[in-house]
């Protein structure tokens, strides 16, 4: 197996020998969320092998840590003066449009698993004809919707900073926190530094949590929640910036 070398691609293609190709989502630094530019390159990756007679077999697999931590829907270019909400709920509309290419390869396509497999890395592995799953492997779908049912605006308050939520419905989390205590305070978040590590730490100290993993949250962060009744009654967000 080659060695994949950092570059501007998102999508690295490896000989795996065997008339194997392994195409490599190429953002460890991000975990490998997916972006519409590694969707872009992941298309054109598939459609590259399923043309290539020395290719029986696609295998596609995540550089680093983690093999897809969700969706990376962080507003730019002409996304920039949309929300977080509507930006995902886009690219997730996108996401079953284009993985489509996965289920169509008349070639078998096998998701080698390892590390966090969240959200859209869920949903790629799901057009997939195979799915090998490592030991170390945490599969899961968001508890809340994508965005969370809310949108937001965040401001700076000296080195911390304060997030407006206004809910999108009252089907939603924060709609039935309006509807039951009305505006107010809904959680204290902390930024960490490593997110799956910290819930490690607290699941040894019995702490009660709400996500046993953590999941993409806006701004292309990790996040997770802490039960309040192991936090004196405090909804408490872990944070970890991307």
């Amino acid at each position: 197996m080659t060695t994949v070398d950092a570059s501007t691609s998102f999508i690295v293609r490896e000989d795996r020998g065997g008339r194997v190709a392994g195409l490599v989502l190429n953002r460890p630094e991000k975990l490998n969320a997916i972006n519409r530019e590694m969707i872009a390159e992941l298309v054109a990756a598939v459609d590259e092998c399923v043309r290539d007679p020395s290719v029986a077999v696609i295998v596609i697999r995540g550089e680093g840590r983690a093999f897809a931590a969700g969706a990376d829907a962080s507003p730019s270019g002409a996304m920039r003066d949309r929300s977080a909400n509507t930006n995902r709920e886009e690219l997730l509309d996108e996401l079953w449009g284009r993985f489509q290419c996965l289920w169509d390869a008349p070639k078998p396509v096998i998701a080698q698993v390892h590390g966090y497999c969240l959200g859209a890395g869920t949903i790629l592995c799901s057009f997939a004809d195979i799915v090998i799953v490592a030991d170390d492997s945490e599969i899961g779908w968001p508890s809340l919707p994508l965005g969370g049912g809310v949108e937001e605006v965040l401001f700076a308050a000296g080195g911390s900073y304060i997030q407006l939520l206004g809910a999108l419905g009252p089907d939603t989390p924060v709609g039935r926190f309006l509807a039951s205590n009305g505006p107010g305070i809904h959680h204290v978040a902390y930024r960490v530094s490593d997110v799956a590590a910290t819930l490690d730490q607290l699941r040894r100290e019995d702490v009660r949590l709400i996500d046993e993993v953590p999941r993409r949250g806006s701004r292309n962060t990790l996040i997770a929640f802490v039960h309040p009744k192991s936090m004196g009654g405090v909804l408490v967000e872990l944070v970890q910036e991307g």
